[in-house]
This record gives structure tokens, sequence and C-alpha cells, in this order.
């Protein structure tokens, strides 16, 4: 019985530093996706990507974009923190320790937050692509005035 006991803590311990390194590697790529993301946005609406860009162009596909990215990082965000946090809510439960169903509380409430923060996200980088789609679509329209 005693080495089922240290097979079951070392096992849990191999889990925990796996959900850890999983969660900095996730965070890590949700953060290099986003930043990626933004900078394509910004090359793209400043005409950099495809030469001029045309005072009529439509951002809809790049926003489309930006939504499916968002929703990916959402799903990692789902698997990684609110499945184990779910899990560890029941063990908790069931062995009736407070402790470990808290502390999976506490994990779903942190990976929910970044959910949330991610529609936010998503809703800035939206908003700042169509800020540079007018302002260069002013300056476009202000070049053809003066000239």
């Amino acid at each position: 019985m005693q080495k089922l006991t240290k097979f079951t803590k070392s096992l849990s311990d191999r889990y925990s530093k796996f959900k850890i390194r999983a969660i900095g590697a996730t965070t890590a790529l949700g953060a290099t996706l986003c930043t990626s993301t933004f900078f394509v946005a910004n090359a793209f609406a400043a005409g950099s990507i495809v030469g001029d860009t045309p005072a009529d162009v439509d951002t809809g596909k790049l926003g489309a974009i930006i939504s499916i990215v968002f929703w990916l990082v959402r799903i990692i965000i789902a698997l990684v923190g609110i499945i184990p946090a779910i899990i560890k809510i029941v063990q908790g439960q069931s062995d009736e320790n407070p402790r470990d169903r808290n502390s999976g509380i506490a994990a779903a409430g942190v990976a929910a937050a970044a959910i949330g923060v991610s529609f936010a996200m998503e809703s800035w980088f939206k908003y700042a692509i169509t800020v540079e789609k007018n302002r260069i679509f002013s300056e476009v329209t202000n070049t053809k005035t003066n000239q």
C-alpha cells in the first residue's frame, strides 16, 4: 500500500509540474499570437505588406482572422485552465478536502477571467484596425485634395 501511495504522490507531483509548464507555454503562445496578429494588422493597415493600401480597404477578413485566433486562444485557456480546475474541484469535494476544492474554484476563476480579457482584447484589436483604416483613409483623401 505504501508503494502505491508513493507512486500516486509521484504522479501527482509530475502532473503539477506539467500543468505549470503547460500554463506557461500556453501563456507564451497566446502572447505571441496576440503580438504577431497586432503587428500584422498594423503593417497591413499601414500598407507595408501589400504596397499602398487603397482607401476602401475591407478589413473584414482581417477581423475574421483575429476572431479565429482569439477563439483558439480561448479554447486553449479552457483546456489548460478550466478543465483541470473542474477536476480539482471534484477531487476536493469527493475527498472532503476544502483546500483542493477552493484551489480548483480559484483556478477556474482565473481561467474565466483570462477568457473575459480575451474578449476585451479582441474588441481592442478590431478597434485598432478600424482606427488605422480611418487614419489612412483621411491621409489618402487629404493627399488627393491637396494635389
